[in-house]
């Protein structure tokens, strides 16, 4: 998939390289049997962290007006790390989580 922004989520993605594996069976006329698609863990990762940088606003008072009263600006950090717990099961695990919160004065 080449880089760009997809209109049915609204953000831009970078490119993205995928690997088909095709599963053939030679004994009748339906030779292929199964397909999987397969990415790279990094790229996995680039995508969530592309994906982070354009959902999130520098602010978080922009995204809920409940928060409008904070004085300054809430600067929501935070990591994201994959993890592969069996072959087929992926964990995303949400690290260093942290905002600071200035209250009215």
């Amino acid at each position: 998939l080449s880089a760009g922004v997809y209109e049915g989520i609204g953000t831009w993605l970078p490119e993205i390289r995928v690997m088909l594996v095709l599963w053939l069976r030679f004994t009748d006329q339906r030779y292929v049997v199964r397909v999987q698609v397969a990415l790279v863990d990094g790229m996995i990762d680039q995508i969530i962290n592309v994906v982070n940088s354009q959902c999130l606003p520098r602010d978080l008072r922009e995204m809920d007006p409940r928060l409008a009263e904070f004085s300054e600006p809430i600067d929501l950090r935070f990591d994201v790390a994959l993890r592969w717990v069996r072959d087929n099961r992926l964990r995303i695990e949400i690290n260093d989580f942290g905002l600071k919160l200035h209250l009215p004065r």
